[in-house]
């Protein structure tokens, strides 16, 4: 789909169209944008969350039981305003400048970030739940925008480049978040008079200065990183408006479905991007009950295996993206959905662990990692390198073959299927750990990953598993899309077949 490069200001007076590069300030400022973004999310949440554990174990007389509450409401609270509110930030980022819309949001969440040290003073954790949906909210106001700003900040051939170095900063981004905010909640909690734990009647109020230093530091950065950006100019119709339905809860998400569901190749994607959301939400699930207390008995070595799955999505996004720049190709998901298979399979038979993360001799000297953790790692590592890959193309994919003027709600349908496939994973993994145990999770994960492989593989090159575009440039054709779509069943340059 072309790409039209902007040249008018809002006032309407002509300017010189910006360099679509991804050496670009605007395209920088994105990116630190997003960080920002990402890195007060998991600052936030990893605050709030342990002072909720802290709090509601308290007031429960069960630290157990107040943990469990706390990570189940926190993470609804924060997952429930993609689902209900994607498609009002669709709808603002195609009918506004998207800019002005990344720039709005980075205000709220400066004003949240000040509500919610102001909840960490007065104490009460439910108000700290609401805060967290209110950073939710923005967040989800804030998605649209920035995936539909990409085609016109870097162009239709960075595209994919572009997206692999967006999602390689929002992982370290939530990685830095995730230690900062833990960090963050033991230097704002008094240990009790022995110095043993960390007291439960007044955690985060202690040097509050620090947590809104940083809190509010980041978010007001985020803000002035927002006006590198360039300016987008709304592509849709001025008097396009909300319906009534439109205007009810989840009513203009559920439009946006209705939309995906008429374009069936952006459907097909979406899905696709959905399925890749709901399998990393039940893959997060099962690591903390996998790692312990088999493999290890500390929790806090659960974020090693995290952080090693991380690491490995950021390498995969950052590579495919590179490997993709200037190529319009869905090939990878296919490689990778395979590669996805094979790992959970992997982690399935992991060796018996011994609850030990390092073995030592009998004379107490260190004999090495325990066989099990390494096997776990190096399958994690690689499951996070297939993950990366297979996101990306789908993404780049949505963004370029989209029409400029629905770009924002074709992002927002895709980003409701994704939360609500993340939802369902969590619901899920419930129903099938109580059956086949942590590993059988494993197993299951792989067994509908390969089929879904399989779907992809006769999707993408077609029954014959070959790309059928390589002889005569023409794209194939599949009975669930229109022919004005067929595109995504092939590659429409031959060339481009070499790309992998």
């Amino acid at each position: 789909m072309a790409n039209h490069p902007i040249s008018v200001q809002e006032d309407g007076v002509s300017s010189k169209t910006p360099r679509q590069s991804l050496l670009s300030w605007s395209f920088l400022g994105l990116l630190v944008t997003q960080f920002t973004v990402a890195l007060n999310d998991n600052i936030f949440r990893w605050l709030l969350v342990p002072i909720g554990k802290a709090r509601l174990g308290a007031f429960y007389g069960d630290y157990s039981r107040g943990a469990d509450i706390a990570l189940t409401v926190g993470g609804l609270m924060f997952l429930i305003p993609f689902v209900f509110f994607s498609g009002y930030g669709g709808y603002c980022a195609d009918r506004f400048c998207k800019r002005k819309v990344m720039a709005y949001c980075k205000l709220a969440e400066i004003a949240i970030m000040l509500l919610g040290v102001l909840f960490v003073w007065i104490g009460n954790p439910w108000l700290l739940f609401i805060v967290l949906f209110m950073m939710g909210t923005q967040s989800a106001f804030y998605s649209p925008a920035k995936y539909a700003s990409i085609p016109e900040i870097v162009g239709d051939k960075n595209i994919p480049t572009a997206n692999g170095l967006i999602g390689m900063t929002t992982i370290i981004a939530v990685l830095g978040g995730t230690i900062l905010g833990n960090h963050l909640y033991e230097w704002t909690t008094l240990p009790d008079a022995e110095g043993l734990r960390l007291m439960p009647d007044a955690p985060g109020q202690h040097h509050l200065w620090l947590s809104a230093l940083i809190l509010v530091g980041v978010a007001v950065f985020g803000y002035l990183t927002t006006l590198l950006i360039q300016r987008m100019p709304s592509r849709a119709e001025e008097n396009v408006r909300l319906k009534w339905f439109q205007k009810l809860p989840m009513g203009q998400s559920l439009s946006d479905f209705a939309y995906l569901w008429r374009h069936k190749a952006l459907l097909l994607v979406a899905l696709g991007s959905a399925y890749y959301w709901g399998l990393a939400s039940l893959a997060q699930t099962n690591i903390d009950k996998f790692v312990v207390p088999e493999i290890t008995e500390s929790q806090g070595n659960v974020a090693m295996f995290l952080g090693i799955l991380a690491v490995g999505i950021a390498v995969g996004s950052t590579f495919v993206g590179f490997v993709m720049r200037g190529r319009a190709t869905l090939a990878p998901i296919t490689y990778s959905c395979f590669g996805m298979a094979a790992c959970a399979v992997c982690l399935y038979f992991t060796p018996e662990g011994t609850g030990t993360l390092f073995l030592e001799t009998e004379t107490g000297e260190s004999a090495g990692m325990a066989p099990a953790a390494v096997h776990a790692l190096w399958s994690l590592i690689f499951l996070g390198i297939f993950a990366g890959m297979f996101d990306i193309p789908l993404l780049a994919y949505l963004q370029k073959n989209s029409d400029e003027s629905q770009r924002g709600r074709i992002i927002a349908g895709s980003n409701f299927l994704s939360f609500s496939a993340m939802t369902l994973g969590v619901a899920v993994f419930g129903a099938i750990i109580a059956f086949l145990g942590t590993r059988g999770v494993w197993l299951f994960a792989g067994s509908v990953t390969f089929l879904v492989a399989v779907l992809c593989t006769w999707l993408v090159f077609g029954k014959s598993g070959r790309d059928p575009s390589a002889e005569n440039g023409e794209v194939s054709e599949v009975k669930a899309v229109s022919c004005e779509e067929k595109e995504l069943f092939g590659v429409n340059d031959p060339a481009e077949k070499e790309a992998f």
